[in-house]
């Protein structure tokens, strides 16, 4: 099926134009036939100086003589032109239809990179729904008497599609900083323990979130915290006790080769219900 679907506006003159340009173009062969029609009457020319031929007979013959010679150049020449005459529109055709499809080809190249790029650029754009989330990982719900446990778990919780690198929660700055340890990879709809690790002041030693819970770190810190605003009255009556801790934090994650960041505000109330809310995300 051709590509030339749609008509071209053009006027007669150009189009003649063009056929005559691909008709005689590059007529190298007609040019060498001149070339020998003229050496070939240049050789009679010699035989008769040189008295090869006859003077009687070449002033009788003179026409057939160089006709003789001509004769046949022209007629191959004439044959020649004719068929480019003739074949020109159909080379003029098949040209532009080659150029057309080379140039469809290339613009359709062209075409898929962009939409490649424009795709990346979106992706980019669209932030990976990556959580933080207060609760116990799967395997601690199904045997959660099994293991003991009697404070949930600050989780990563991947909810895209796409794999995020390099997972960090930033740390906590209180009297001692709760710092968490880096997460290299989580895979899409996967969930990730974050480590959190900090300096014990009871013992004096470094302790972390895999053995002791958080309330010992925050209750070691509340007098800094509520300096910072941070440890704040409830706005209701539930729980133990009439106050909780509402801590800033910050996750920073890396997906197809981009560095994103996300706020959270990490509302932590001691032996009672705790949970995340979700702030502002933005690519580094």
């Amino acid at each position: 099926m051709g590509y030339n679907l749609l008509p071209v506006a053009i006027s007669l003159w150009k189009y003649t134009w063009a056929v005559l340009a691909r008709a005689f173009g590059e007529f190298t062969w007609g040019r060498d036939t001149v070339i020998g029609c003229v050496l070939s009457v240049a050789t009679i020319a010699l035989q008769v100086h040189w008295s090869l031929i006859s003077v009687t007979d070449w002033k009788q013959h003179t026409g057939q003589w160089i006709g003789s010679v001509v004769v046949p150049f022209v007629a191959v020449l004439v044959i020649h032109i004719a068929w480019r005459l003739v074949t020109a529109p159909w080379r003029l055709h098949q040209y532009q239809e080659q150029k057309h499809a080379d140039e469809a080809s290339l613009l359709s190249r062209k075409l898929e990179t962009c939409k490649r790029e424009l795709q990346n650029e979106t992706d980019k754009v669209h932030q990976p729904d990556v959580a933080l989330v207060w609760d116990w990982t799967d395997e601690v719900k199904a045997h959660n008497q099994l293991f003991g446990r009697t404070e949930k778990d600050i989780i990563v919780h991947n909810r895209s599609n796409q794999y995020v690198y390099r997972v960090q929660i930033d740390p906590v700055r209180l009297m001692s900083a709760l710092e968490f340890d880096l997460i290299s990879c989580i895979a899409p709809s996967e969930k990730h323990i974050a480590v959190g690790r900090w300096m014990s002041t009871a013992h004096n030693e470094m302790t972390s979130s895999s053995r002791t819970d958080y309330g010992y770190y925050f209750a070691s810190n509340e007098a800094v915290a509520r300096e910072k605003g941070w440890y704040v009255k409830k706005p209701h009556d539930r729980g133990i006790g009439d106050t909780w801790f509402k801590i800033p934090m910050a996750l920073r994650y890396t997906c197809r080769n981009t560095e994103w960041i996300t706020e959270f505000e990490f509302t932590y109330d001691i032996a009672s219900e705790s949970f995340f809310t979700r702030g502002m995300g933005k690519r580094l």
